[in-house]
């Protein structure tokens, strides 16, 4: 409901166009239309009648219906994911599947417990919230990265025989496409 008020409002007060809502906001231009469209056809004509609807009510406005959640159902126990994951982690060593952990899941809980089909959509959930990235920018030249490679070369002194070995190092020059 957030993305539809933010179209609405910019649309009943600055009365911009469906493709500079597009611009400011990301959302398809269809979908800012057809926002757009039930907002004309409906009771809401200005930005205060838009503030004074909660989201429910403001979706029985626009679309005639209630706004339905998808919840975990109360009745079955959620597995604890952490641990999932750190199991599947270890699976090249130990040979276990995501089947496999539902399987001990299920057998521990019986009906309360989650079909394999909906296990594997939390798990998913789960693992898109684990590993957020950070986008860095680097002016070219200005930071050298270097690291141990762990690697000894050999290297051949060829009047004596003598082998002495050298430690490798790897060196990185950062440096970024930045979007102007």
């Amino acid at each position: 409901m957030k993305q539809v008020r933010e179209v609405l409002r910019l649309y009943l007060l600055a009365n911009l166009s469906a493709r500079k809502i597009q611009g400011a906001t990301g959302v398809a231009r269809t979908t800012i239309q057809d926002y757009i469209k039930r907002c004309t056809l409906s009771d809401i004509h200005s930005v205060e009648i838009l503030n004074s609807l909660n989201d429910d009510g403001l979706q029985v406005e626009l679309f005639g219906t209630q706004q339905s959640t998808l919840t975990a159902s109360s009745s079955k126990i959620m597995p604890d994911y952490n641990i999932v994951h750190q199991e599947l982690k270890l699976a090249k060593k130990t040979k276990v599947t995501l089947t496999f952990l539902w399987e001990a899941y299920k057998t521990q809980y019986g009906e309360h417990a989650y079909e394999y089909t909906q296990y594997r959509v939390y798990y998913k959930r789960y693992k898109q919230k684990l590993n957020p990235s950070m986008r860095q920018v680097h002016i070219a030249a200005e930071k050298v990265f270097v690291d141990y490679s762990g690697v000894t070369l050999p290297i051949y002194n060829q009047r004596t025989g003598e082998i002495t070995y050298a430690q490798v190092f790897v060196a990185v020059l950062g440096a970024a496409l930045i979007d102007t």
